[in-house]
C-alpha cells in the first residue's frame, strides 16, 4: 500500500474533515435507501446491481472514516 502525506493548514484540515463528514452522512442515507430497495421484490439483475452499489457505498464509507481517523491522529 502506498502512503501519502499531506501538509495542510488547520483551516484546510477542518474543511477536509467537514467534507468527509458530509460525504459519510450522504453515503449512510444511500446505504439505507439501498437496503430498503433490497427488501423489495426485484428482478435478479437489478438485485445484483443494488448489491454491487451497496458494496461500493460500504467501501467508500469505510475509507472516509479511516481518513478521518488518520487525520485526527496525525495532529495529536
Amino acid at each position: 500500500m502506498d502512503t501519502y502525506h499531506l501538509n495542510l493548514s488547520w483551516s484546510e484540515l477542518d474543511s477536509l474533515k467537514a467534507a468527509l463528514n458530509s460525504a459519510i452522512s450522504d453515503l449512510e442515507k444511500c446505504h439505507d435507501m439501498l437496503n430498503a430497495k433490497l427488501d423489495e421484490p426485484l428482478e435478479p439483475i437489478v438485485y445484483a446491481q443494488y448489491l454491487e452499489y451497496l458494496a461500493n457505498v460500504s467501501r467508500d464509507k469505510a475509507n472516509m472514516r479511516s481518513i478521518l481517523l488518520k487525520a485526527d491522529l496525525s495532529h495529536e
